[in-house]
């Protein structure tokens, strides 16, 4: 039993009058007039403003990542730093990048009876030769001075150390 006398639409086929109740309408559809062209028009524009917004902050966003990871992975923070050094291993690690390392004793830590000596320093070899010109020193008692580069911080296929040698010389 209905409530009121109008018909009910939501139980029956039958289609509704355009205005049954006398009441205006509402329409969803676009009107086809002056006014609803350009408020059309400019909805497209803002759509198009925070599309190229959008764009331009992820450009921006991966730009500002792109430079943070060059600064912190890639970029040295100490170029041609020198260290003059008793080489005690050199040995190559890794499992996936296999790249040569070594532990080596500063002169001045041994020279210093201040302090305790507390353990040797660790290197990454940036070339294969180099290593084992290095290798040949290994447990000699020849100071060997080392040219290194200092990163922020390591990346696998660089080595386990932040410090990279570069170079080395001897005093012979």
């Amino acid at each position: 039993m209905l409530d009121d006398d109008r018909p009910d639409y939501f139980l029956s086929d039958e289609e509704p009058d355009e205005n049954v109740s006398g009441k205006n309408v509402i329409d969803f559809q676009p009107a086809t007039g002056n006014g609803s062209a350009n408020g059309n028009a400019e909805e497209k524009n803002s759509r198009h403003r925070l599309r190229k917004a959008m764009i331009w902050t992820g450009v921006i966003g991966v730009a500002i990542l792109a430079a943070a990871f060059y600064l912190r992975y890639c970029s040295a923070y100490a170029v041609d730093a020198i260290m003059r050094v008793y080489i005690v291993n050199v040995e190559k690690r890794g499992l996936v990048f296999k790249t040569y390392e070594a532990q080596v004793v500063a002169i001045d830590a041994l020279a210093d009876t201040t302090k305790v000596y507390s353990h040797p320093e660790q290197f990454t070899i940036a070339d294969e030769s180099l290593a084992h010109r290095l290798q040949e020193f290994q447990g000699q008692r020849i100071p060997v001075t080392l040219h290194y580069e200092k990163f922020y911080a390591t990346l696998p296929w660089r080595g386990a150390s932040k410090w990279v040698v570069t170079s080395i010389s001897t005093n012979q």
